[in-house]
């Protein structure tokens, strides 16, 4: 393995082949050199990995012979950096989670490190990320990418019906956006982690939750960083464009599923005193559960998997109240 670079750069493929390539050519463009990209290959079957070894034998892959979730493979990306540098000089690593559908401006990692090496404080850093359309072009099979001016994610909010919500997500990008603030938490589409704060950040051997539903991994990263106390900043100058094909995020069912069943989410990261004070607000949320679950009985199912996963969640409650963290009363404060 080559020397331990400053940051490392993970993403998480699954028959990512052509999309791949185009976020590694967005890599290769970056003003920031110091970094070294991290693939884990989740058993994909249109050859991803033997062609990074053509194309890009500098990149650190790692093939699983078995999908065994994208939180599985995060962890071992993850896993894999930190175990590259010494404790004390985790403060200046930098550890970036990119999907493989996001293209980044020359210099978002660039300013992505700057926005956390300026402000000790700050441990999470996230983009501002515009959709992207996709044209055929006459003379190529790939189509050409062509950016939009509709935003898809400024960070990410948490109403006090436990509901996680992307600002600004479908709105004309005005410049409405363009200033930097401290948010609950950012995008998993694009995020940037100290690598010290991931080291806090590790729960029960590892740091996304592969017990939760596909889609709430990220948001439950952030939860348990915002308990922690570890600020996440919404960085603007820094861009970056995810492309339109990628945005329904699944199958339809899943994506209701990650939408309305979050008890693990709460079980796992919420305070018992808060659900009490928002009982009103998370009570018309069920209600909305449960007039949905009418017409999609997958999601009762899904309602009961989780009642049987609530002590094994507990359990890592009990876990997080062990360190150091937030009063119920400071983390109401971000409840929309």
């Amino acid at each position: 393995m080559q020397e331990a670079k400053r940051l490392a750069v993970i993403t998480v493929v699954w028959n990512h082949r052509d999309a791949l390539a185009r976020l590694l050519s967005s890599l290769d463009k970056q003003d920031e050199r110091d970094f070294q990209t991290v693939v884990i290959d989740n058993a994909s079957t249109d050859g991803v990995s033997a062609a990074l070894q053509q194309t890009h034998p500098e990149i650190v892959t790692f093939r699983n012979f078995k999908n065994l979730g994208l939180a599985h493979a995060l962890n071992q990306g993850i896993c894999l950096a930190l175990g590259r540098w010494s404790d004390d000089a985790l403060d200046d690593r930098f550890v970036a989670i990119v999907e493989p559908d996001v293209l980044l401006a020359p210099d978002a990692l660039s300013v992505l490190v700057r926005a956390l090496t300026s402000d000790p404080s700050v441990m999470i850093a996230g983009p501002k990320i515009v959709r992207a359309g996709s044209e055929p072009r006459e003379e190529s099979d790939e189509p050409e990418i062509v950016p939009t001016k509709t935003l898809e994610s400024a960070g990410l909010i948490l109403t006090k019906t436990r509901r996680f919500f992307d600002r600004g997500r479908g709105e004309a990008d005005q410049g409405q956006f363009d200033a930097r603030r401290e948010v609950f938490g950012v995008s998993g589409g694009c995020a940037l982690f100290r690598a010290s704060a991931l080291k806090r950040l590790e729960l029960c051997d590892e740091w996304l939750d592969a017990d939760l539903p596909p889609g709430q991994e990220v948001w439950d990263l952030m939860w348990r960083a915002r308990v922690l106390g570890m600020p996440a900043q919404f960085v603007p100058e820094a861009v970056a464009w995810r492309i339109a094909s990628a945005l329904k995020n699944g199958p339809a069912s899943e994506r209701r599923r990650r939408n309305y069943e979050r008890a693990r989410l709460i079980w796992k990261n919420d305070f018992g005193v808060n659900r009490f004070l928002h009982a009103t607000w998370i009570f018309l949320g069920a209600l909305k559960f449960f007039f949905v679950a009418l017409f999609h009985p997958g999601l009762a199912v899904s309602a009961i998997g989780s009642w049987k996963d609530r002590l094994r969640m507990r359990a890592k409650r009990r876990a997080l109240m062990k360190s150091p963290h937030l009063s119920a009363k400071e983390m109401r404060l971000w409840f929309l």
